[in-house]
This record gives C-alpha cells, structure tokens and sequence, in this order.
C-alpha cells in the first residue's frame, strides 16, 4: 500500500510539474507572439510613415505626434532606428515604436538639445546596449532634409526627476534617455554629444532610402550605398 500510495504521490508530482511547465512555455508564447506582432505592426507602419516623406522636407516646424521623422544610427552598438515624434516624456505609445524625439526640444542639425528617448529592454529596445556608447563615438541622425553627425561626449546616471537633462542649449546638441539599469526604471542613463556636421540632402520626388539604406558623404555630396550590416 505504501509503495502504490507512494508511486501515486510522485506520479501526481511528475504531473503537476509538466503542468507547470507547459503553462509557463504556453504564457511566455504568447507573450512572445505579442511582442513580435506588436514590434512587426510598428515596423511596417514606421516604414509605410518614412516612406511617404518627400526628401527636402523640413518637418522641424510641423511634425505631429506619431510622425516618422527621421533615421537614428550608431555603429557603435550597431543601431538604426526609425525616430517617432513624441507628445511629450510620458508619450508611451510612441516611444514603443521606436526612438523617440521629444516635441518641445531642439531638433537636428540647428542651435538647440535634441532630446531622444527609447527602451532598453521592451519593444524594440533600441537603446539596450546605450552604455557602451563612449566618448567620440558616432551618432548620426537623419531627417528628411538633412544629416546631422553628432560625437559623444559623456554621459551621465541620473534619477528620473532629473528633467534638467532636457533643458534647451545654445549649442546644437544631443541627448539620449534610456532606463537604467536594464529591467528597471530606477535611473535614467543619459548620453549628451555635440554636433560636429551637418549635410542638406538634395530635394526630389519620391521617398529617401529605406531603413535598409546606408548613407556615404563625400565633397561631392551624398551618395547611397548598402550598408556592410543591417
């Protein structure tokens, strides 16, 4: 009786952890099926946004919340994210869609901080690997009408009443904004550059390049080429 009372108990064990384990496998599918049709809808609307953009455009006067205004890169974390103007900080929505600008603040390539957020570990998380960013690194932003390369300078850990990281400059600069550190909102990282060039691009009928499109300036101008990696 023991023995079979015994071989009852670990069968009902060996159950209930199999249980466990395909309602964990079945919550974290869906989840993860969420996450991949939530990130693929923003990439193809972000897309569907940039390429309605005619180049030569100058949305610095006028870009709406939810407006696809620009390509950010950094290669040296091997970013490229499509930029999604924000309401303001709390514009949750749109900063899932990618990097965020937030309206109110300079913009690129002219006198003013250009302000961009984006998450480290949700979404598209744009910015996961934000702290391996150092000093002199290139961070190059494109919008309709112009490219503007920016070299960092330094960054900073602040906690997330720290909007002073935000205020206006003299200077054309940048600032980005992720949580820190990964998994919580406990800080915000904080990385500021400097302009160091701008170029206008030549105006025309069509969309810019797509998300797949590398950039190459010369003194003759601007010239596409395909990136070495996506």
């Amino acid at each position: 009786m023991r023995k079979t009372a015994s071989k009852t108990v670990k069968y009902l064990y060996i159950a209930s952890v199999l249980a466990l384990v395909a309602t964990v496998l079945a919550i974290g599918g869906w989840f993860g099926w969420q996450w991949w049709f939530k990130n693929s809808e923003n990439s193809q609307a972000n897309r569907a946004g940039w390429d309605q953009t005619l180049t030569g455009t100058d949305l610095s006067a006028n870009a709406q919340s939810g407006d696809v205004i620009g390509i950010i890169r950094i290669p040296k974390i091997g970013l490229t994210s499509y930029m999604i103007e924000m309401a303001d900080t709390e514009d949750k929505p749109n900063l899932d869609r990618g990097v965020g600008h937030v309206n109110g603040t300079g913009w690129p390539g002219v006198p003013g901080n250009a302000v961009f957020a984006g998450h480290r570990v949700t979404f598209a998380h744009p910015f996961l690997r934000i702290d391996q960013i150092v000093p002199g690194d290139l961070i190059e932003v494109e919008t309709p009408d112009r490219i503007a390369d920016y070299r960092m300078t330094g960054f900073t850990i602040v906690t997330p009443d720290r909007v002073d990281v935000m205020d206006p400059t003299t200077e054309p600069t940048i600032t980005l904004i992720s949580c820190h550190p990964p998994h919580s909102a406990e800080y915000r990282y904080i990385v500021k550059g400097t302009l160091e060039r701008v170029d206008a691009k030549i105006a025309g009928q069509g969309a810019w390049p797509s998300l797949a499109l590398g950039l190459q300036r010369s003194a003759a101008g601007l010239k596409k080429i395909l990136p070495t990696q996506g």
